[in-house]
């Protein structure tokens, strides 16, 4: 859940073909068939052609901007190791 209680929908900040939606809560049901298309789009082209500049991840109090998601440690391992 977001702190303003509105919806996450965007790609991840730092992974241009990772989209994301989140934060609903309990509304986003609605919006399924319509979220799945820009979800594909985002995950894609890395763009959508609806505004969705107000579920923006790097909106005031989600997630600094320029701020990229770390890996976990898992996914830092090498292969083999």
């Amino acid at each position: 859940m977001s702190h303003d209680g509105e919806m996450i929908l965007d790609n991840l900040v730092g992974y241009h073909n990772v989209a994301i939606f989140t934060g609903a809560s309990g509304r986003g049901f609605k919006f399924t068939p319509l979220c799945g298309r820009i979800l594909v789009d985002l995950a894609t082209t890395g763009k959508t052609y609806y505004d969705i500049s107000p579920f923006s991840i790097t909106r005031p109090g989600v997630i600094k901007p320029g701020h990229a998601a770390q890996p976990s440690s898992a996914a830092r391992l090498k292969p083999g190791l």
